[in-house]
This record gives structure tokens, C-alpha cells and sequence, in this order.
């Protein structure tokens, strides 16, 4: 297929001919850059021009994918007012640690009570096209978290007398309902002689005792609450003599109950009655007429009778399910229960107007447990470009397991894989999301859909892995679907590699083709797998501290590294080269020990670095990805790659190291540059996160956490660093630093955009911590790639 001439690789191709490039590769039109854990595990270092490797990586859609996100890497592209190497500068006569934390975040926000992307796992984030958009541009979290028995919110409101009247309310959930039927007189001093109250067109004349001798009459007393009893008598014709009241019938309209001084007056007819009153003695309420009683739509018929004023409240709440409780009546009390099990109902509110009612509290309370969220995503990210709520809540899904590794997407950032696990067995989710569905305390729930993937979204399938096992600790690893190719493999916790094809542009299916799923190291969990686009060749590595590389026809090629493989590889897809990164505990008498090794993709010519722990200092903290710097790209052997190991006689401190490289690319077996200890000379047992790069303007950006003991520029303890490295000098301190609880997850960028606030990084801390808007737990976290204010 034609492509665009390349300029001579020195210079980067711009962002327009990468894009063109991609979609002459793809045969579609660019959708935009996604990013996530595998994004800095395939590489594509400058292929010699006219080379068979240029023409076979000019083939992959990743490849270009790649140009795209370096070729918007401008000068002067940082949201800030300085550089690094300026901001360093002007901080070099303090000493490390009372240098202020320059490094923000510009937003956490709580995903839940020990919700965390997870060690060594990644957000994923979508950029749409090659400006910012508040729209369009999203992230997507992973929480970690499992649905537990699900309690449902309560509240109680309760009729200790019914004084209340004809247009009071009560609201549930913002739904208003309106009482019916009942009106009160209040008698608030006697009546003067001769003054009237008239109901539904009878006038009950106020007398003197010796005076009520022509009906309809009352007798004034001086007593409010006598007076009260006595036109009670008047509207039923109970009248027990004329002391009282003397009348020919009752009321056609009306019936009364007394209370105190208040007469409660109810509507027997189908319609309004009207009354009043000819004297400043009397309070009418409402003042002019009575509503006919109903218990239909949002309106309910109040009772001098308070359980059957409770069951009339009961029927409406029931009769009007947008408030999203049902309710149950007995004895003057209304029981109302969230339809909808868990934390959520505890936000759903109560209030009324009524006289003689009180709800037991403003909201409801005691829903707990039921349905977590597994994914949430994020648009509206930038705080300094976008308006409104930032970031926002675009969605948030329970799909009926726990996803505790890393999602990718589709190229146009519609659809999300993840493996979660229900029941004990892993099953690949393919979720084609829609805007507004779910909050994070209250997701849209989704099971799997037999007509994926024609089902209006949001829907979802989910496909147990073959064999039953579980996955714990492998990421999948997606293909690309710009062409047939639309491939995702994964490991399980059983040793074996799984692949699904159709992932994305068609009905998701696992091969189960011998030999499919191959046995790799059987009973053996497998961590992250990363292919080769161009061979189809898949490289893995294991707990037991084998690396294997697998080819489409399940050939396995075994070579043992030793320790504990818990990362997947870097691939180099041009060179061709792998990476592989592995740690063996320490004992007493026997230091731990972190190991680098470059092998070809038939896992041979071995170069290898060991890096050595304290003797005296027992250590098992695991060995997490490294990363490349920007000059490896475009000139393996003036590149560097960067790791976080022990640090030797220094207490097992993890530490900043960087490896250098050959003319034909092949890994020194030295380190250049290090140790740079992240931590305290007497930390506790502690690791590094997975190392992220960027190069943004003139600098590179390496982004590693520590778990604890962390004393770097800006943050003491558990924390996110932020090294930026300019001309390669390697960095004495990081730049700014960030507090992440327990450690922090994989760190994953957008994009690296000249506008304001749209140059970012985003992780969640291990542990939980205080929320940036507010709460306690899993914190979803975006930062600034420069570490400045």
C-alpha cells in the first residue's frame, strides 16, 4: 500500500503526515491517541531507512500511533511558566528535603473504600484527535473493588397527630406529593355573638348558651377547646343538648374530629368544599375552601385518622416509583425502602410541610454494600480549559465481577476490555459504553449481552476463560483493530495464554482452536504478555522467573531469568529486542537481587544486568518495568533506559539507575548512571511503581513511586516522583513530588498539548487517602507532567 515519504528519521514527521500514515495503514479515518499500560511496552526505536524493519514497522498501526504522540511533542509545549531545569535552578541552594512540593494534584476523586487501579496496573485515557477536547477527551479507571450483599436505605416518618391540611406536602427524592381532603378551624378565642363559621353551605351561628334555640347554632363557651367540641357536634349532629349545639342534620359535606382547640374538618363529597368564617377568632386553614379527598397520581388523603392518614401516604409513594422507594404503612408510621440496594439510597431525601408528621431523618440511611463500580470514566479533565464540573463523572459500569488489572480500549476510545474475575474465574469484558450512565456510589449495572455487539449500548460481553482459572496479575495486551488483526492475548494464573479475536470490530470469541489456550508453565501464574504486531510472536514472562516467548502456532520457547517475573516485557519491535525485569527475594546471608536482561524475540543473545541488595537487610519488594528516554527513539545507542532496583550497600534502597546501549542497540551489561536513592537510609521493605516517560518541550518527564520512607523534593513518605531530565544529565533529586498512600499505581499520560492544564498524568495511590473533592479512599488522581503550579 503507498505511504508518504518519510523525512530522514532525524526529524520527527509531523503530526499530519503521522496521522495520514495511520490511516493509510488502518484504512480509516485517525479517531484520536489512546494510551494505556502497553502503550510503553511496545516501542519502535528509528529503523534504518530502506530497511526491511522500516517497511515491516510502517505496517503497524501502533507504530504510527507512536509518531502521532511523539510528533505533538513541540517546544514549548509545557503549561508553565518556567522549565524544569529553571524551576531546579532557582532551588539549588536548598537541601532535598526542605525543598516545597511543586507537584499538584490538579484533581483526585473518590472512587470508593479501598478502591485502587492497582501495583504495577494503568488507567487508560483517550485523546480525540490532536487538540484538547472537553468533550471527547476521557480517562478510564479501573477500581478493584467487588459488590458485597447489598443493604437497601430506610427511613420512617411517622403521624403523632393529623393537624395537617389541604396543599401540605411531602417531597421524597425531589417528588412532591400533596395532601387531600382535610381542612382545619382553629379557635383561637371565643367567638363573638352572632358570628358565623359556614361549611359547604351551611352557616353555624355562634350563641350564648340561652340564646341557641334556631338551628344551625353552636354555643360560645368560655372555653376555646369546649368551642371547638361544640361545633365538632354541630357538623356530625351529635349534639347532646342544646347546652351544645342544636342542629336538624349533619353536615352533607363535611365531618370533624377535635384536637385541642382545632376542629379537623374533612371532605366527604367528590369535589372542593368552600367555608368561611365572620370573625378574627377563627383561623381557617386552608382559608377558603377544602380539596375533595384523593389518593390517585401525587396527591394522598389526609385523616383525622393518623393509620389511615399512613396508609393513604404509603399508597402515593407506591403510586409514584420516580421517587425510587417503595413504602409499607401500620399504626400512624410510613416505612419507606429504597428500590434500588446499597450506599447510594442513603442520599435519597425526605421533607414535608405537615403539620403533626416528621420524618425520622433528612435523608434515608443503612444502605450499605450491593453493587460496586468496576470501571469509571472521566471527561471534562482539564481544570484550567474546561468549564463546569472537572472532572466529570461520564460514566461508571458494575458488570458483575472485580477488575483488578489494566483496561485497554478501541482505537476510537467506544469500547473497554478488561478481565474480571466472578466467582473465581476469569471472564474478558468488551463494554461499549454510553455517556451518563451511572455514577460512581451508584453505577448503571450491566450483565452480558447475547446480542453483542448490536445491542444498544451501554451493553456488554463477558467470556469466561477457557479452563476455569482465575487471572490475578495479567494485563490483556490488544493487537490493534485497523485491519484483520483484531487480536487480544492474555495469561491466566494457571500457566496458560489465552487469545480472543473480534475483540473490537466484530463478536468477541476466545479461540479455543488446538492449540489454544497453550499451556506456557503449567500451574504457574503469568504476568503481563506483550506481541510483536509485525511476527505475531508473544512474549511472556512467569512467577517462577521463566520468559517465554509464544508463536501463533503455540510453539513455546522457554529461558529461565530467575525470581519473580511480575511485569510484562518492553518490546522493541524494530531492533528486534525484549526487556525483561525480574527480582529475587533476599534472605539473611543471601541479598535480594534485580535483574535487566535484553534478549532477542528467539530469547537468545542474552545481555544482562544484576543489581544487588544489602546482605544484612532481607528484602522482597518486586522489580517493576522500566522505562526509555526520549533520545532511545529516534538513537538506541545514545538512549538510556531507566529502572527503579536495590540499591547495593545501601540498605536495599530503591533506587534511579539508568542502562546504556551499544551501537547495534545491544544493552550494556554496566549501569551508566546511579544509585538515586528514592528513600530514607533505614526504610522499611519498599518498591518502585512501573517507571513512565514523556517528553514535553525540552524536557523528559520519568514518573516512578515508592510505597514508603520517600525523601525526595516535595514529598516525604509514601509518594509519585517527578524526575525531568534535560540534555540527559541524570537527575541528582526529582523535580516535585506528590503524596500517593501505600505507593502508587501505573502512571499513564494524555497527551503533550501547548494549551493551559492539557499536559497531565493520572494514577491512583494504593491505599486509601483524602481526596482532593473529598472523602476518604481510592483517590482517581490527574497531575501535572511538569510538576509546577
Amino acid at each position: 500500500m503507498p505511504l508518504l515519504a518519510m523525512p530522514a528519521w532525524a526529524q520527527q514527521p509531523s503530526v499530519d503526515d503521522a496521522v495520514s500514515n495511520y490511516e493509510s495503514v488502518t484504512h480509516q479515518s485517525f479517531p484520536g491517541v489512546t494510551s494505556d499500560w502497553s502503550s510503553s511496552h511496545v516501542v519502535y526505536s528509528a529503523p534504518a531507512p530502506g530497511s526491511n524493519a522500516e517497511d515491516a514497522v510502517q505496517k503497524d498501526p501502533r507504530y504510527w500511533l507512536q509518531q502521532i504522540r511523539r510528533s505533538m511533542q513541540a517546544t514549548g509545549a509545557l503549561d508553565a511558566t518556567e522549565s524544569v531545569a529553571g524551576l531546579s535552578a532557582k532551588k539549588s541552594k536548598k537541601s532535598k528535603n526542605d525543598q516545597k512540593s511543586s507537584m499538584k494534584g490538579l484533581w483526585s476523586v473518590n472512587l470508593g473504600s479501598g478502591a485502587t487501579v492497582g501495583d504495577e496496573m494503568f488507567p487508560a485515557t483517550f485523546t480525540a484527535g490532536t487538540s484538547p477536547s472537553c468533550t471527547n477527551d476521557f480517562v478510564v479507571y479501573n477500581t478493584s473493588l467487588t459488590g458485597s450483599s447489598a443493604v437497601a436505605a430506610t427511613g420512617t416518618g411517622t403521624f403523632s397527630i393529623n393537624t395537617s391540611v389541604a396543599g401540605d406536602t411531602v417531597t421524597i427524592n425531589g417528588v412532591t406529593l400533596t395532601a387531600t381532603g382535610v381542612g382545619t378551624d382553629t379557635i383561637n378565642a371565643e367567638p363573638g355573638v352572632e358570628s358565623t363559621t359556614a361549611i359547604d353551605g351551611v352557616t353555624y351561628i355562634w350563641h350564648s348558651l340561652g340564646a341557641c334555640l334556631t338551628a344551625p347554632c353552636v354555643v360560645r363557651t368560655g372555653s376555646t377547646t369546649t368551642d371547638a367540641s361544640n361545633l365538632t357536634a354541630a357538623i356530625n349532629n351529635t349534639c347532646s343538648s342544646i347546652a351544645q349545639c342544636l342542629v336538624l342534620s349533619a353536615n352533607p359535606g363535611a365531618t370533624a374530629t377535635t384536637n385541642g382547640s382545632i376542629v379537623v374538618v374533612t371532605n366527604t363529597t367528590g369535589g372542593s368544599i368552600s367555608w368561611s368564617a365572620t370573625m378574627p377568632n377563627q383561623t381557617l386553614s386552608p382559608p377558603s375552601s377544602i380539596t375533595a379527598a384523593s389518593n390517585t397520581g401525587s396527591n394522598f388523603a389526609l385523616s383525622a385518622n393518623t393509620t389511615t392518614a399512613a396508609a393513604n401516604l404509603a399508597t402515593a409513594i407506591n403510586n409514584n416509583p420516580t421517587t425510587d422507594v417503595t413504602a409499607t404503612s401500620s399504626a400512624g408510621m410510613v416505612d419507606v425502602t429504597a428500590i434500588t440496594p446499597g450506599a447510594a439510597g442513603n442520599s435519597i431525601t425526605t421533607a414535608d410541610t405537615l403539620v403533626g408528621f416528621a420524618w425520622g431523618g433528612a435523608t434515608l440511611a443503612g444502605g450499605s454494600g450491593g453493587a460496586a463500580a468496576a470501571v469509571v470514566g472521566f471527561n471534562n479533565i482539564y481544570s484550567t480549559t474546561c468549564s463546569g464540573t472537572v472532572p466529570n463523572t461520564n460514566w461508571a459500569f458494575s458488570t458483575g465481577g472485580q477488575v483488578v488489572t489494566s483496561p485497554v480500549m478501541s482505537a476510537n476510545g467506544q469500547k473497554i476490555a478488561y478481565v474480571q474475575t466472578v466467582g473465581g474465574v476469569a471472564n474478558l469484558v468488551v463494554l461499549t459504553w454510553a455517556a451518563g450512565s451511572g455514577t460512581i456510589t451508584a453505577p448503571t449495572s450491566l450483565t452480558s449481552n447475547g446480542s453483542y455487539p448490536s445491542c444498544t449500548a451501554p451493553c456488554m460481553i463477558s467470556i469466561p476463560f477457557s479452563g476455569g482459572a482465575n487471572d490475578t496479575n495479567s494485563s490483556p495486551y490488544y493487537i490493534t483493530d485497523g485491519g484483520s488483526e483484531d487480536t487480544l492475548f492474555v495469561g491466566d494464573d494457571s500457566g496458560k495464554l489465552h487469545m480472543f479475536t473480534s475483540v473490537f470490530t466484530g463478536i468477541p470469541t476466545e479461540d479455543t482452536t488446538s492449540p489454544w489456550p497453550v499451556t506456557v508453565a503449567s500451574g504457574t501464574p503469568m504476568s503481563s504478555p506483550v506481541a510483536d504486531g509485525n511476527t505475531f510472536i508473544v512474549f511472556v514472562g512467569d512467577a517462577a522467573g521463566n520468559i517465554h516467548a509464544v508463536s501463533l502456532a503455540g510453539v513455546v520457547t522457554t529461558a529461565a531469568l530467575g525470581g519473580v517475573i511480575t511485569d510484562g516485557p518492553l518490546v522493541d519491535v524494530t531492533l528486534p529486542k525484549v526487556f525483561w525485569f525480574s527480582s529475587i527475594a533476599g534472605t539473611s546471608g543471601s541479598p535480594i537481587t534485580n535483574n535487566v536482561e535484553q534478549t532477542s524475540e528467539s530469547l537468545g543473545s542474552p545481555e544482562e544486568i544484576t543489581l544487588s541488595g544489602d546482605i544484612n537487610a532481607p528484602y522482597t519488594g518486586a522489580m517493576h518495568s522500566g522505562a526509555f528516554d526520549d533520545t532511545y527513539f529516534s538513537s538506541p545507542a545514545s538512549g538510556f533506559l531507566y529502572i527503579c532496583a536495590v540499591a547495593n550497600n545501601h540498605q536495599n534502597r530503591p533506587s534511579l539507575y539508568r542502562i546504556g546501549f551499544g551501537a547495534g542497540g545491544e544493552m550494556n551489561t554496566t549501569t551508566d548512571s546511579g544509585p538515586q536513592p528514592f528513600v530514607n537510609a533505614n526504610a522499611t521493605q519498599n518498591e518502585c511503581s512501573p517507571i513512565t516517560e514523556v517528553f514535553n518541550g525540552s524536557t523528559d518527564y520519568f514518573f516512578a513511586g515508592v510505597q514508603a520512607d520517600g525523601n525526595l523534593t516535595g514529598c516525604n513518605g509514601a509518594c509519585l516522583y517527578d524526575f525531568g531530565i534535560v540534555n540527559q544529565i541524570f537527575p541528582a533529586n526529582a523535580s516535585a513530588g506528590i503524596a500517593s498512600a501505600g505507593g502508587s499505581s501505573g502512571v499513564v499520560i494524555d497527551n503533550t498539548f501547548a494549551a493551559a492544564g492539557a499536559s497531565q498524568v493520572y494514577f491512583t495511590p494504593l491505599a486509601n487517602q483524602t481526596c482532593i473533592t473529598g472523602g476518604t479512599g481510592g483517590c482517581a488522581t490527574q497531575a501535572s507532567q511538569a510538576g509546577l503550579n
